[in-house]
């Protein structure tokens, strides 16, 4: 039986469910700095211990599978703290804001391999996603040239209050588009080499916040054209916009539904799929993780998926910093 705990009870809540619901977990501790939520969770779990400081958790010899679902900032030091003390961790996107806090990171886990670690990457989970990775496959598409990705946020305020508008290096790439970024690879199985970003904050611009809140990128992808976009100041419901255009059809996944698109006659009807949309759980992942640690079978989302997709959110916010387009820089 594995000892796990979680690091807040944001996102994190759905981490403790997960735990809670596992027959191969239990469930023993949790934290959070908001004493409401640990009051929930204190009526959730009642034989849960409670803290208010993250350190009880990762320093505690009992515990070991740890969920990091902390604000941005505070990640990079927790998650090296939780590898120092042996624990296998499930990080929240991000896993670190800042390169040298990921070499660091990287350094730690290849002097600990045994310590398992993944992230949240949860869009991997989403039906529309999965049935889309299927098709892409079979050939249903023909050769893919160029693929178009919206993390269309919806949620300005999220940005203009709270802690996000605090967190010094807050980056909305590492914040949201990371998860269109990490479901291409794994939709395609490879990673781009070069990216040329551009950014701008007009929706903030008369705001306190201090980074961009629109970001668009084209990467070369082995042939493919790649545009991502993290799009925080959007007047939509949040949504995950994706295109993908073949040689032989378009698939269109947008907030009017899903779509095929097979011929290029404009009288001929489109194929609308009818696939959940998101069709799953914040949790879902850990199961697998669970399993990985368990030796069973291959986590979903492994260590070189984690830092393949920091690698290029990284680049990302290099290149539109820098206005210059350059090679993606991958971590070891």
């Amino acid at each position: 039986m594995l000892k796990t705990a979680v690091i807040g009870l944001g996102v994190g809540a759905q981490h403790a469910l997960a735990y809670e619901e596992h027959p191969e977990c239990e469930l023993i501790q949790v934290c959070d700095l908001d004493p409401n939520k640990r009051d929930w969770a204190k009526e959730k779990f009642p034989n849960v211990v409670t803290y208010a400081k993250a350190e009880q958790i990762l320093e505690c010899p009992e515990v070991d599978v740890v969920s990091i679902a902390s604000h941005d900032q505070d990640h990079a030091q927790q998650v090296l703290l939780g590898l120092n003390h042996g624990k296998h961790l499930f990080v929240e996107k991000p896993l670190c804001l800042l390169k040298r806090d990921a070499q660091n990171i990287a350094d730690c886990l290849n002097k600990s391999p045994d310590l398992k670690i993944s992230s949240n990457l949860i869009l991997r989970e989403y039906p529309v996603f999965k049935q889309l990775k299927k098709l892409i496959r079979s050939g249903r598409f023909g050769e893919i040239f160029s693929v178009e990705a919206d993390y269309n946020y919806g949620r300005l305020h999220k940005i203009l209050e709270g802690w996000r508008s605090k967190t010094p290096d807050y980056s909305i790439t590492l914040g949201g588009s990371v998860h269109l970024i990490d479901v291409i690879q794994w939709i395609f199985g490879s990673q781009p080499t070069r990216v040329c970003s551009m950014a701008n904050k007009v929706c903030s611009q008369d705001s306190s916040f201090k980074y961009p809140d629109f970001i668009t990128s084209l990467l070369d992808w082995n042939g493919m054209i790649v545009k991502v976009t993290a799009n925080f100041g959007c007047v939509q419901p949040h949504f995950h916009n994706i295109k993908i255009y073949g040689t032989k059809g378009t698939f269109s996944h947008g907030l009017k539904g899903t779509f095929i698109s097979s011929s290029r006659d404009p009288e001929a009807p489109l194929e609308k799929l009818k696939i959940p949309y998101p069709g799953c759980n914040k949790g879902d992942l850990i199961a697998s993780f669970i399993d990985s640690i368990k030796g069973r079978k291959n986590q979903a989302v492994t260590k070189d998926d984690l830092f393949n997709t920091l690698s290029i959110c990284l680049a990302i916010d290099q290149s539109y910093q820098s206005s210059t387009s350059m090679a993606i820089d991958y971590l070891k």
